[in-house]
C-alpha cells in the first residue's frame, strides 16, 4: 500500500482486512454470548474438556485467525480485483514469515 496516495491506500487496506476482520468479530460474538455454566455444567464441563480438547483442539482450525502475513513487496493497485493479492499465508514458524 505504499504505492498508493494516502486516500486510496486507506481504502484498500479496509478492503483486505474487511472479511477477515468481520469473521473475527462473528467468532468472537458467538464466543461472547456463551451464558455461564451451572454448578452441574461445570463438572461435566471439567470432566469432559480435557479429552475434547485433546481431539477436537486442532492449531489448523485457527490458522486462518493467527497465521496471517502479509506481502509487503507487493504493490496495490487498488482495484477491486488487485485487492486481495498483498497477503499469504504460511504455516506457523515458515521461513519469511513475518507476524
Amino acid at each position: 500500500m505504499r504505492d498508493l496516495p494516502h486516500r486510496q491506500a486507506f481504502a484498500a487496506y479496509e478492503q483486505l482486512r474487511r472479511a477477515r476482520v468481520e469473521k473475527i468479530i462473528a467468532t468472537a460474538a458467538r464466543t461472547n454470548s456463551d451464558k455461564a455454566a451451572g454448578p452441574i455444567a461445570r463438572v461435566v464441563r471439567d470432566l469432559v474438556m480435557p479429552t475434547a480438547m485433546k481431539r477436537l483442539a486442532k492449531p489448523e482450525k485457527m490458522a486462518w485467525q493467527f497465521d496471517y502475513r502479509i506481502d509487503w513487496d507487493a504493490p496495490v493497485a487498488g482495484t477491486p480485483d488487485r485487492a486481495r493479492a498483498p497477503y499469504s499465508r504460511h504455516s506457523p514458524g515458515a521461513a519469511g514469515g513475518v507476524a
